[in-house]
Order: structure tokens, then C-alpha cells, then sequence
């Protein structure tokens, strides 16, 4: 194990037990998952700790699983095992666990995943970015594995752009279409399935209701403009491959969340934003 860098130290807590006290104080005041960084990150028995209480908890559990192949080495050099194996032995696969990133996975860690009904949230912004590598989300699903996406990233936030980005990179990695349309798709098929995995699959890793739209569920939604040039001519029938595969953010025109509009004042937000910038890049 190597001693912690210092530059992380504000992110560092003492033991699983100072972190669990921590996340139950804040579990008083707003939903809470767990999310013990990585196998590089926290010794063995802190994951196996602070797992152990999510499921007794009933919180979701989110770890950063071999995103990079160093991280995997170094995995094997400590353990004699790869992270999502380590994982499994230590018990913290479940189907409420989402492992982030999970680029440098063997069918063996894909099998362990699938076993468990497991998560993997991919971030194909960042991947690209950090030249970490391709999410094989084909073979994740052809496991049984479940998918969403998330953003680990300050270059962009942007869920449709990962969404399309899902696919289009295993389009360059196999010289293939429509890689991920492994089955029929029904009604908007690849295209509405994709969005589901941005949406529906984002709201069931944190364990959260909504995501579809469904009678009961909260009213998150956005408003678009079908006249907007990125998305013009649309029809029912390729509507949603529309949205996923070509809509801009300029089609948006509102945001609704719990069946209320956000009221959101970009213009006067600028100013703070803009300054905010200016000191973290200076």
C-alpha cells in the first residue's frame, strides 16, 4: 500500500468507522449512497465495512472499478486478483452496487458482475478524455449487467452526448453499427433504449424512482423544441434516435423536476460563473 499523497488529504478520512459516522450524520438530511473510491484508494477491509452497511442500510454503493490498466496491475501486485473480483470476495457485489468506468474488465470480471446484477456506469466523456479506454457495454449487457452513465468529468456535462458516445465507441473499436442493438429494441429501438440506460438506468443506480415516466413516478422531464434544427422532420417512429444520435442542447427549452419548472436565471448566474472560472484556472 503506498502512504497518502497529501495533495488528497482533504478527501482522505481515517477509518471506515470516521466515514460511516460522517454519512450517517448526513443521511439525517438528504439521501445518501456510499462510495468508497476504489480498491487503489481504500484498503480491503474498509470496502468490506462500508458495504456491509449500504445493504444493511438499504444505501446504493458506487466504486471506481478498473478504469485504467495501472489500477488493475496494481490490483493484482496487492490482492492477486483484479478489482471486481476483489469486489466479489469482499462481498460488495450486489444489485445495488455501480461500478464506475469498468474499461479494463476480463469475462471473468464481466461474469462476477453479471452474477451479482450489478451496475456499471460508464463515463465515455472522461474515458476519451483521460485516453482510459472503451466500456464494452455489449458484452456487459450480453452478462446481464445493468448500464447507466454518468460524467466524472469537468470537460462536459452532457448525458446524451455519453449516451451516443456508448455506442459510437464500439462502432470504432469493432468496425460495426448499431453494436448495442443486441435484441429488438421495440418502439424508438436503439435510440430509446439508450436514453433508457441515461435515464431510467441513472435513477435506479442511485436508487431512486423515475427515470421512465411511469404513473407514480416523479415528473423529471424536459421540454424540446421539435422544431429546433437538430432534430427537425422528426417523426414518431425516429424520434428518440433523433434525440440520442443528433439533438443539440439548443433544441431544450425547459426543465421540469418533480412536476415542477426550474426557474433558472442563466443570464444573472453568469457573472458569479464566469469569475468562479477565472479563479480555478488562474
Amino acid at each position: 500500500m503506498l502512504p497518502e499523497n497529501p495533495r488528497q488529504k482533504r478527501f482522505i478520512e481515517g477509518s471506515a468507522e470516521e466515514y460511516l459516522r460522517n454519512l450517517d450524520a448526513l443521511s439525517r438530511h438528504v439521501a445518501v449512497g456510499a462510495a468508497p473510491h476504489s480498491v487503489r484508494a481504500c484498503p480491503a477491509e474498509w470496502i468490506r465495512d462500508i458495504s456491509r452497511e449500504a445493504f444493511r442500510r438499504g444505501w446504493p454503493l458506487h466504486l471506481h472499478v478498473s478504469e485504467q490498466r495501472g489500477e488493475v496491475e496494481q490490483c493484482q501486485a496487492e490482492h492477486g486478483t483484479t478489482p471486481a473480483l476483489l469486489l466479489e470476495r469482499l462481498g460488495a457485489l450486489r444489485d445495488t452496487t455501480t461500478a464506475v468506468h469498468a474499461v479494463h474488465f476480463s469475462q471473468r470480471d464481466i461474469a462476477a458482475l453479471g452474477r451479482a446484477r450489478a451496475t456499471v456506469c460508464a463515463c465515455p466523456t472522461t474515458e476519451r478524455n483521460l485516453g482510459d479506454g472503451v466500456v464494452r457495454a455489449d458484452l456487459l449487457l450480453a452478462a446481464g449487467v445493468r448500464l447507466c452513465i454518468g460524467s466524472d468529468s469537468e470537460v462536459q456535462l452532457s448525458p446524451l452526448e455519453d449516451a451516443r458516445e456508448l455506442e459510437y465507441h464500439l462502432r470504432l473499436l469493432q468496425e460495426a453499427r448499431a453494436v448495442l442493438d443486441l435484441e429488438p429494441a421495440g418502439v424508438g429501438g436503439l435510440g430509446a433504449r439508450l436514453y433508457g440506460v441515461a435515464s431510467e438506468g441513472g435513477m435506479r443506480s442511485l436508487r431512486l424512482p423515475g427515470g421512465a415516466l411511469r404513473p407514480g413516478d416523479p415528473a423529471d422531464f424536459i421540454v424540446v423544441d421539435l422544431d429546433d434544427p437538430s432534430i427537425a422532420g422528426a417523426n414518431a417512429d425516429d424520434l428518440m434516435a433523433n434525440v440520442v444520435f443528433g439533438m443539440e442542447r439548443t433544441a431544450i427549452r425547459e426543465t421540469w423536476v418533480g412536476g415542477e419548472p426550474l426557474r433558472l436565471d442563466f443570464e444573472g448566474a453568469l457573472p458569479g460563473f464566469r469569475a468562479a472560472m477565472r479563479r480555478l484556472w488562474g
